[in-house]
């Protein structure tokens, strides 16, 4: 039986630092706008910030979760990514191994190298951070579709991965 999992913390605070000063900012700019030459400029780029915020604060204080099990019925070995938020879970994506081509390990050195080298149809990102210190990409090939994860794996969960490929 093959059941292991990791929730990777977040380990720098980008997202909650730009959240925090885009939202200051475009609060600033919504009370300020009484006071400058074109209020309504002024409120319409203070609620965008606003909006930004908000999209950001939601994105990125998700965590997630990468767990790799055998199913019960068939014996497939999936990983699949759970979404935590609060007391909810939701699992957002289960795929299984045997479809897995290839598995590239990025640093932030060569990560625009590792970008260009994916065309896929569907690429999603599960980082908990906006610029990881090593992300994981991960090319699977399903049902004539192909779709790239971007994780943010362990260097105990990439060993564990590799021994089941």
């Amino acid at each position: 039986m093959i059941d292991f999992y990791e929730t990777p913390e977040r380990e720098n605070n980008i997202a909650s630092l730009a959240t925090l000063i885009g939202g200051i900012a475009g609060i600033v700019l919504f009370a300020a706008s009484n006071y400058i030459p074109y209020p309504s400029v002024a409120q319409m780029i203070g609620l965008v910030l606003l909006v930004i915020a908000v999209m950001m604060a939601v994105r990125w204080q998700t965590r997630y979760r990468y767990r790799v099990s055998e199913d019960a019925e068939d014996g497939t070995v999936e990983l699949s990514v759970v979404r935590l938020r609060g007391n909810k879970t939701m699992t957002l994506c289960r795929l299984a191994l045997r479809d897995l081509q290839k598995m590239d390990v990025c640093t932030p050195e060569n990560r625009k190298e590792c970008k260009q080298k994916y065309h896929a149809d569907k690429i999603y990102n599960y980082c908990p951070d906006v610029l990881p210190p090593r992300s994981v990409y991960l090319h699977f090939e399903e049902a004539g579709q192909k779709i790239v994860l971007c994780l943010q794996a362990s260097e105990e969960f990439l060993t564990r991965m590799k021994s089941l490929m």
